[in-house]
């Protein structure tokens, strides 16, 4: 079944990207200190539980796309993440995103597809060691938006699909603190998902 054509039903791409990444590719030119360690940002605790918060209401979840999907066209390798889908059902027209665990969203990026849609993904770590990453979402709050700036960075254009145009830009690389539980973003029933 092709879960893109569902009405109402939605996805936000969850890539969680376990890794030994320290975070120190981050590092600041003008004082050789990471961003993350600047703003207070540690090693992960001992044991296994990071995420404490889910990031949508579970009621609101009605599937859930594991890592190694395989979907052509978009995706004819095993995936590096997963998808979450949604309903914003019950005349809701925005579900909001909560910070699954205190979060320092280190960059942002913006994609237009030219089919006039639009979305963005925001990269995130809870300490040095884990990275993780929200995708397909419709808005990120003005407060991690306000300290990231514009969406200059790295820009590309690229043609995934004959007829179809998706031009991306990013943030640049910061460290904005995000408490367990508070809103980050928002996913709602008119994002455009490619």
């Amino acid at each position: 079944m092709n879960r893109s054509a569902l009405p109402l039903v939605h996805r936000l791409g969850l890539g969680l990207l376990l890794g030994l990444s320290a975070g120190l590719s981050f590092a600041c030119a003008e004082t050789g200190v990471s961003p993350l360690i600047s703003a207070g940002a540690r090693p992960c605790a001992a044991g296994n539980a990071i995420f404490n918060v889910t990031p949508l209401p579970l009621a609101s979840v009605t599937g859930w796309v594991p890592l190694g999907n395989l979907n052509p066209t978009g995706h004819t390798f095993p995936t590096d993440h997963q998808y979450l889908y949604y309903s914003t059902g019950g005349g809701a027209s925005v579900i909001q995103i909560a910070a699954p665990a205190t979060i320092y969203v280190t960059r942002a990026k913006s994609t237009v597809y030219s089919t006039g849609g639009a979305d963005f993904a925001f990269e995130f770590q809870p300490c040095l060691e884990v990275k993780g990453e929200f995708g397909h979402v419709a808005g990120i709050v003005a407060k991690v938006l306000d300290e990231l700036g514009p969406f200059d960075q790295n820009c590309q254009q690229y043609s995934p699909n004959p007829g179809l145009n998706v031009t991306s830009c990013y943030t640049r690389q910061r460290a904005v603190k995000i408490d367990e539980g508070e809103y980050v973003g928002t996913v709602d029933g008119g994002t455009s998902l490619a």
